[in-house]
């Protein structure tokens, strides 16, 4: 029996995004951080196939990519929100990083992190 892969979805409390760790957590084990400084304590503290950054209030693209080692940097998939800011956007698009945008559906988002689980891209 296969020991389930482990995802970490990080975002800023103001979302509600219960129906997205319902998906994920049905497939996966899930680990939830609310701000960037806890994202990083739990992506160092084991490994993650997927690492899920919705971005907007305080969790910031280059600030999250900038503190993750290279192998979960690799593993990340930005969520772009209507709360971006410029530098955020400017990142997205240079960076490389795999991103999708909100609205976004569980199932929708479920897919995105089984292709970066498996594949290592979307």
């Amino acid at each position: 029996m296969s020991v389930p892969k482990r995802v970490l979805f990080v975002h800023d409390n103001r979302y509600d995004v219960h129906e997205h760790y319902e998906a994920i957590s049905g497939e996966f084990v899930l680990r939830v951080a609310t701000s960037v400084p806890e994202a990083v304590e739990t992506a160092h503290a084991a490994p993650f196939a997927c690492v899920v950054c919705l971005l907007g209030g305080d969790v910031a693209a280059a600030s999250m990519h900038s503190k993750l080692t290279k192998d979960q940097a690799s593993r990340l998939l930005f969520v772009r929100t209507p709360d971006v800011t410029e530098e955020d956007d400017a990142f997205m698009l240079t960076s490389g990083v795999p991103w999708i945008s909100l609205p976004l559906s569980p199932k929708e988002l479920l897919a995105a992190v089984r292709r970066i689980v498996v594949d290592g891209h979307l």
